[in-house]
Parts: C-alpha cells; structure tokens; sequence
C-alpha cells in the first residue's frame, strides 16, 4: 500500500500541495487587476482584458483603454451566450457546456472577396466567454478566451481564418479564490464567417494554454453572432 501512495504522489506532483496550488498562471503571465479593464499581463506587452474591453492600440503600459461597444469604426458582432464549448484539460475531455458571450470587432472598408481579389481587414478583439465548470474537483469560473492585440486578417471568400501560430491569452477564477492567467497559440482551424449582419465562429483545433499542473491541450468552440447597431 506504501508504494501505491508514493507512487500516486509523484503523479500528483507531491501530496504537499492541494490541486489548487497547481493550478497556477502559465505561459509567462502573472493575474494583474490594479488597472481597471486588466485581468492579467504577458510576455511581449500582450494583457488579459475584461470581457468588454480591449488593447486596442497594442501597448501595454495603459491597459485595455478600449471598450467594446458600437461605434462607426468598426463592425462589432456580439456573440450568442448559447454557443457550444468543449475543452481537452491534461488530455480529458470535459463535457459540453455552453459560452458565456463575447465579442468579435473588425475594422476595414466594407469589401466583398472575389475568385482573385481577397479582403484584408484589422480584427480588433476576439473575445469569448466560458461557462463555469467543475474539473478534477475544481471550480473554474469566469472564463474568458481572447486575442491579446489587434492583428491583420484576411477574408479569401471561404471566411476569415486566424493564421497558425497567432497568440491567444486564456483566464479563469479557480477554486473562488484566485485568477489565473495564461498565454497559448493557435495550431488547427480558427475561422469567422462574417456578412453585415452575422457571423460564426469556429473553433477546432489546438489553443494550448499552460497553468501549472494543469494544461489547455485543446477547445473546440461553435457560437453564432449578430452585428450591434451603430
């Protein structure tokens, strides 16, 4: 029976510490509220924002200074509380549960892709909330995925796809007591298929987040939007 228990604390990573304790920001981050709109901070000036604010002009040192809401200089689609989420944590699947909201803002002159021409645009935010969940005994609340800076993007005709390799920034409250922070990027398909009114968008593919003794490995996420009135 001794060995079973020694053997079971190693794989625990040391009876020592409770599975809150390894449950930590990762991926370089740190929790950071003491500028308002701000959950947290990462390497390379990207931050953690509320849902409903962002960084939009990409520097760090005056937090997320923008707020998501309708505006003539971009298109802002909210996204459906009832969209559907699933999530690959230290390579468990856990069980459906719905988003939380969001939203979506991109700016460009309004374009309409052809066979040979595609449209660039500037997507301010991506910001999409989870629902609360329990796993391994743990609350995890307050979920919110999202870009950390506006990035360029193109529309080829078949959506707007977020290229390979582009940052996201993932945080949740667990257990009710702390925020914890961490910074992933995108391997697999992460697509928008916007027109002036709506849109969809899909996630299906690997948005790997680290936070301590527990990893993000994957998330597969389907939510529909509609455009806000200007």
């Amino acid at each position: 029976m001794g060995a079973i228990l020694l053997f079971a604390c190693v794989w625990l990573a040391g009876c020592d510490k409770s599975l809150l304790d390894q449950l930590t920001s990762g991926g370089g981050c740190r929790a950071d509220d003491t500028v308002t709109g701000v959950r947290g901070r990462c390497p390379n000036e990207q931050l953690a924002c509320d849902l409903g604010s962002f960084d939009r002009d990409g520097v760090a040192s005056n937090g997320c200074e923008g707020m998501l809401q309708p505006s003539s200089d971009y298109s802002l689609f909210a996204l459906d509380p009832a969209g559907v989420a699933v999530m690959i944590i230290n390579e468990y699947q856990t069980a459906a549960s719905t988003t939380g909201g969001g939203w979506v803002a991109i700016a460009g002159p309004a374009c309409t892709p052809q066979l040979t021409t595609s449209c660039s645009y500037d997507l301010l935010a991506l910001q999409i909330g989870l629902s609360d969940f329990i796993f391994d005994s743990l609350s995890w609340a307050d979920g919110l995925i999202e870009v950390p800076k506006p990035m360029p993007v193109v529309d080829d005709g078949n959506g707007i796809f977020i290229p390979d390799g582009s940052t996201f920034v993932a945080s949740f409250v667990v257990g009710g007591q702390k925020r914890v922070v961490s910074q992933g990027t995108t391997f697999g398909k992460i697509w928008m298929s916007p027109d002036e009114t709506k849109l969809t968008l899909t996630i299906d593919g690997q948005l790997r987040f680290p936070f301590g003794g527990y990893t993000v490995d994957g998330m597969s996420i389907t939510v529909n939007g509609a455009v806000t009135a200007h």
